[in-house]
């Protein structure tokens, strides 16, 4: 059974629970607004500084580049008539590019000169070696990028060409082609610069590089979820993509639209951070209040009955009301049996009393018989009795079937008047006896009242109040003469 009260109790305290997370969910969301905010106003700076550093890095990596392709040494041995001419001028190149290091101690970068002359002769910092070897000891290109420098060499292709090498699904090294001279086969200038030494290692943070709103290369292998971020670099050069942080900077120093485009941490922790204080707001409030209606409602489960598991709904005021009116109904009927208990209990004791077993006491008592004729023994009797109630000095007593006993304590009125008020126009006879002091003595007035009771039965009177002399062998006073008012047929 579901309690109707319970189940309103329970209502009210889930609402307000919902109030009071809808409230603290308003303030939580609003102070995450505000973090979130800051979050990214800082994630701006952070991008920007590493967007300058980068900028930095590859427009130096890039002027080295360009100031190199502009050498005379690069030219002289591009243009090479024959053997002794191409390693003269190798000795020269190679000591042009041992020149080219960078100005900023933490960026690693080399550059590569490789062409047709002596069957792929390759000049690097190290010395003259062939295109095999230098692919082979100096770089990690595969297959596929090697023969894509071979057909530069070979072939017209436009430059520059992104060479990305992958490590454990990252990007760690990368490879700038570009081509020196029109004539095929053409020398090809290599670029290869340490990624880790520009953009450090964060797992968290991604990257790519592209020109013209494409991407050219990205830093974890294979990810393409920067190409509608590029695409929007000339509207903004912030956005939101897939709850991340996105940042897209042009890269200076480049004639064909280098940029680089960075993710940074999403901000799925603000997010996850507000969900779960509201989940532990109304988890507080709903268990709290909770606890609080199982406390409110406990006076009220302690008086109902136990619950017998049946389906529906009961109104627990309603059900506490009828409890009441079948307690107050017990009530009455206890205080009824109690009253009978008591008017037993003083019954036995006057019947105790009027045969002569009786706590003693200093009180003055007279003992009155009653005895009605056949048509008044009916409902005189139970007359009798009501008129009893209204006098606390009179005690009724029934008994037989044709006698009666009231025993009256002196309380200084007519006892005569009583007993002629009681009886009224009746033809019931009454026998008073003299006046006795002590509750032990009423067995003696008793036999005394019911001796004249004896003695009105046989005499003849003419039915009015009368005086009738006491026997003499039935004295208690002590005092001859005595009379008893007594009233008979």
């Amino acid at each position: 059974m579901k309690g109707v009260y319970r189940h309103k109790l329970s209502t009210m305290f889930l609402l307000l629970a919902l109030v009071i997370t809808l409230v603290c969910g308003l303030l939580v969301g609003s102070l995450m607004r505000q973090l979130r905010k800051g979050d990214i106003a800082s994630k701006r700076i952070a991008s920007a500084s590493l967007a300058r550093y980068v900028d930095t890095s590859f427009t130096t990596i890039l002027r080295s580049q360009e100031s190199f392709r502009s050498s005379d040494a690069l030219s002289a041995w591009a243009e090479s008539k024959d053997l002794n001419h191409f390693y003269f001028n190798s000795i020269a190149l190679l000591k042009e590019l041992q020149k080219r290091i960078s100005p900023i101690s933490s960026i690693s970068f080399d550059l590569a000169v490789t062409g047709t002359m002596a069957d792929g002769t390759t000049v690097t910092k190290q010395g003259t070696t062939s295109r095999e070897a230098y692919f082979r000891d100096e770089t990690h290109l595969d297959k596929e990028q090697q023969q894509c420098i071979s057909r530069l060499v070979a072939e017209q292709i436009p430059t520059p060409v992104l060479l990305p090498v992958y490590q454990d699904g990252r990007l760690s090294e990368l490879s700038i082609a570009t081509t020196y001279g029109y004539a095929v086969p053409r020398t090809v200038i290599i670029t290869r610069i340490d990624m880790d030494s520009i953009i450090p290692e964060e797992e968290e943070m991604r990257y790519a590089i592209g020109s013209d709103a494409q991407i050219l290369v990205t830093g974890l292998q294979g990810d393409e979820s920067f190409s509608e971020a590029c695409k929007q670099l000339d509207k903004s050069p912030y956005l939101a993509q897939g709850n991340r942080f996105i940042a897209v900077y042009p890269i200076s120093g480049t004639s064909w639209n280098l940029y680089i485009a960075m993710a940074l941490p999403p901000y799925w922790a603000f997010t996850l951070t507000t969900v779960l204080c509201i989940l532990g707001i109304f988890s507080i409030c709903f268990l709290a209040l909770k606890k609080m209606a199982d406390k409110l409602y406990q006076p009220i489960k302690e008086v109902l009955p136990a619950a017998d598991g049946g389906d529906g709904n009961i109104d627990e005021f309603a059900l506490i009301k009828e409890n009441g009116k079948k307690m107050e109904r017990l009530s009455r009927e206890l205080e009824d049996l109690m009253q009978d208990k008591q008017a037993g209990d003083t019954r036995r004791r006057d019947f105790q009393a009027l045969q002569g077993m009786a706590e003693p006491d200093e009180r003055a008592y007279t003992v009155i018989t009653l005895h009605y004729d056949m048509d008044e023994e009916k409902l005189m009797p139970l007359r009798v009795e009501g008129a009893t109630r209204q006098d606390a000095s009179l005690r009724y007593l029934r008994y037989n079937d044709e006698l009666d006993v009231i025993i009256a304590q002196d309380d200084g009125s007519d006892l005569t008047q009583k007993v002629n008020s009681l009886l009224g126009d009746s033809s019931a006879q009454a026998a008073l006896s003299d006046p006795v002091y002590g509750a032990q003595h009423l067995g003696q007035a008793f036999r005394q009242a019911r001796h004249i009771m004896e003695y009105l039965q046989i005499a003849i009177g003419n039915g009015h109040l009368c005086h009738v002399q006491r026997p003499a062998n039935d004295m208690i006073s002590g005092q001859p003469g005595t009379y008893y008012a007594a009233k008979f047929l």
